[in-house]
């Protein structure tokens, strides 16, 4: 059985199948998923789709919509590490400048008839403030396809796979990148040792640990005198694969990679985040689309490219895109290794 936030997500899927199915008519949608749809996508319909129904599929007045688009952000959380911490990280508006710190302003044990002492908050200054980064993953039907309601499923799974995994890339470099990272031992255990060593805690700390996928099966099946070295790590949750010590292992397919993959612990307790507000999606059916992976036709440059009309060859062009930001409060609230090959 789906939980309510994969209903939500994949009723939000059928919204874009059937907007797509329409080429953007909302009118002709409604009867589309009357036909086809669950009954959380016909109540957006029912409650009214906005005139620029083929511009972005999400605004905040359509409260039904932003149900399910919130729906479909809480199911990138199971998928991406960067949504899975920010649950515990401290959010903050775009731009913002000073924040409190994580160090804490301790109060102090005062006498009777003595004066309290002031403390001063500790500040942490993130230059130009906390910086939009924004992921985006563009593909195209044919309104046919469209129309049929297994359509919806992969729409949603590829929808918050490739934003998760956007995201992430982004992410976890930045944090990699923000560390000295630590050189692998070689030996799983010595450098979990490491990380905890290597990242400074304290009693409010939320910390993960992430790691590649392939070091978290090798961690699966690891033994030791016959009895499993990590009894609290499996595999099937998503990005979730139990704990180490108590703390939360995160697996990702998105670290960063060179010489040898990296691995990371980090506080989320020290991060500041904005994760922006859900996914948004656009369709269009007159947009002329280079069929590339690894587009050259730029506004940046005169390079030409061969380009098929939507309107043409009867596509609906689907383009979603999340806005999210994100700082670390000192580069002590992490912890990376170098060169991991178990």
């Amino acid at each position: 059985m789906l939980s309510p936030n994969n209903q939500g997500a994949l009723g939000f899927a059928h919204y874009v199948r059937c907007m797509a199915g329409a080429k953007g008519d909302p009118h002709i949608a409604r009867m589309i998923a009357e036909k086809t749809a669950p009954e959380t996508t016909k109540l957006v319909f029912k409650a009214g789709v906005p005139s620029t129904g083929t511009g972005d599929a999400f605004t905040a007045a359509d409260t039904p919509l932003a149900v399910l688009a919130a729906a479909m952000l809480a199911s990138i959380a199971n998928l991406g590490v960067f949504d899975r911490m920010a649950r515990d990280a401290t959010q903050l508006p775009f731009r913002q400048r000073l924040m409190a710190s994580s160090a804490v302003m301790e109060a102090v044990l005062v006498d009777e008839n003595k004066p309290t002492p002031m403390m001063a908050i500790p500040l942490v200054d993130l230059d130009a403030g906390l910086v939009p980064f924004r992921v985006a993953s563009m593909t195209a039907i044919t309104s046919e396809l469209a129309r049929v309601p297994a359509t919806a499923e992969h729409i949603q799974r590829e929808m918050a796979r490739g934003v998760a995994l956007g995201t992430d890339r982004k992410f976890l470099a930045d944090l990699v990148d923000a560390t000295t990272p630590i050189s692998s031992s070689g030996v799983l255990l010595n450098d979990i040792a490491a990380l905890i060593d290597g990242c400074t805690l304290n009693a409010a700390s939320k910390p993960f640990f992430v790691f590649d996928m392939n070091v978290v099966k090798k961690m699966v099946l690891a033994r030791g005198a016959e009895l499993r070295l990590f009894p609290d790590v499996a595999l099937g949750n998503g990005v979730m694969c139990g704990e180490i010590a108590g703390i939360p292992l995160l697996a990702s397919d998105a670290l960063p990679s060179g010489e040898g993959s990296t691995a990371l612990l980090v506080d989320a307790a020290q991060l500041f985040v904005q994760p922006g507000d859900g996914v948004s999606v656009t369709l269009s059916t007159s947009a002329a689309i280079e069929m590339s992976d690894a587009p050259t036709n730029t506004g940046e440059t005169s390079t030409g490219a061969d380009l098929v009309s939507a309107f043409q060859s009867d596509l609906v062009a689907i383009l979603a895109a999340c806005r999210f930001g994100y700082a670390i409060a000192r580069p002590e609230g992490a912890a990376s290794l170098s060169d991991v090959s178990y």
